[in-house]
């Protein structure tokens, strides 16, 4: 299967309590990441490389799953309405 995947460059424009706020570079975009999810040696001014993929895999497993408890959900016969 054919992954794909997208790459940022952005800043960490400022901490603010227990968020940061990265600035991705030439999209106007700003992010707001929990704190908790950084490395804590990461500060203010510091690049970081973003890359976004899709998990192909777990998209199709719960897919299915989700196909399945909808399967459960429909009357069946022999089932009897109120």
């Amino acid at each position: 299967m054919l992954m794909s995947a997208r790459s940022y460059q952005a800043v960490i424009d400022r901490l603010e309590g227990e968020w940061a706020v990265l600035l991705v570079e030439g999209e106007g975009v700003r992010l707001n990441v929990p704190r908790q999810l950084l490395p804590a040696e990461w500060r203010e001014g510091d690049w970081l490389r973003l890359t976004l993929t899709r998990e192909e895999n777990t998209t199709q497993e719960h897919h299915t799953r989700v196909r399945e408890l909808m399967e459960d959900l429909q009357p069946r016969e022999g089932d009897f309405e109120v």
